[in-house]
């Protein structure tokens, strides 16, 4: 019987270019205008005079303390020796990732009816104010167990499954998704939409036991054994469950232009 444990800590980079471009910066901000023959605008004039004439700015920046995330990663495995060059491994796996950057969209109207959406934002001069902070956290916790038996009498394979749960917090079920000011943590704690709960497959190489040098066959003429001997098989087998289903509205029913999810008021099976 083995015993094996092991941990670590390792501190992520800001991972796409869009967190390299914003994160080296205070921040950033798209000032577009369009003029030509349909808009009757001339080019000297397109542009606001100045800070102040310019409205409707969408800023997306990161906090100036963002800091890159933190992962933990942990594990406890047993191996016990059966026969037949066989071994069997259960493990403990858990892994958690804190402090994970995430955007979150600090300008959103509340919820409700409004004449003027601009108007009803907590600051009208500006549109989308997206802000990226440590405000995330994704943690996995899982049970494996792998059957393995090494190469023997012409025979290898590997058993392996998985059972386990990825939870995520605060942090969208895509890298750029972005959250709103007024959503409750409750409301951003889910099962993580990359997770699948249950990992099944299953390894099998196989040497057929004829031609010259096996079991059958040893004495089998220089043609016969060139097309019946020396063969292997080998195969590949696997299975998984279902990723979590989301059922989504986004033709924007709460009332200020922004999508809502489902609640679940039974069984959704």
């Amino acid at each position: 019987m083995l015993f094996r444990s092991g941990y670590g800590i390792y501190y992520n980079l800001f991972t796409g270019n869009r967190d390299a471009s914003e994160i080296n910066v205070p921040l950033w901000t798209v000032y577009q205008q369009t003029f030509g023959v349909n808009t009757l605008q001339n080019w000297k004039t397109v542009w606001a005079a100045g800070p102040s004439g310019a409205s409707n700015f969408s800023v997306y920046s990161p906090l100036v303390n963002t800091q890159p995330a933190t992962t933990q990663e942990w594990n406890v495995s047993v191996q016990l020796g059966l026969p037949r060059s066989t071994a069997l491994t259960l493990s403990y796996i858990g892994t958690d990732v804190s402090s994970l950057p995430t955007w979150k969209e600090y300008n959103a109207p509340t919820v409700g009816f409004h004449e003027d959406l601009q108007a009803a934002r907590p600051n009208p001069l500006f549109n989308n104010i997206t802000l990226t902070a440590n405000q995330g956290r994704n943690w996995y916790n899982g049970f494996q167990t792998k059957l393995e038996r090494r190469y023997e009498n012409g025979l290898a394979f590997t058993a392996a499954y998985s059972w386990s749960k990825t939870m995520t917090a605060n942090a969208g079920d895509c890298e750029t998704c972005t959250l709103l000011q007024y959503s409750p943590d409750w409301y951003n704690r889910h099962e993580a939409a990359f997770g699948y709960p249950q990992v099944e497959s299953v390894t099998v190489v196989w040497q057929i036991p004829y031609g010259h040098g096996r079991a059958y066959g040893g004495s089998s003429g220089f043609w016969e054994s060139a097309i019946l001997g020396g063969w292997q098989l080998s195969g590949l087998q696997t299975a998984h469950s279902g990723q979590p289903l989301e059922i989504a509205q986004s033709n924007g029913n709460l009332g200020n232009g922004y999508s809502s999810r489902s609640d679940i008021v039974g069984n959704p099976r």
